[in-house]
């Protein structure tokens, strides 16, 4: 995370994530995000191939 908050929700388990903070997650599973901050949220994500 580079700025803000987001709640990640990974299999039905929810996950707070704030600046400076990572994760990892099988793409396979349902996922989904949600901004919670009051900033707007900036990311840098990335995927591998397996992820397509």
């Amino acid at each position: 995370m580079l700025e803000g908050e987001l709640e990640i929700t990974v299999a039905g388990q929810k996950t707070i994530v704030k600046k400076g903070d990572s994760f990892f997650f099988l793409s396979h599973l349902p996922h989904g995000y949600r901004n919670i901050g009051l900033v707007d949220a900036r990311v840098l994500w990335v995927n591998t191939p397996q992820s397509f």
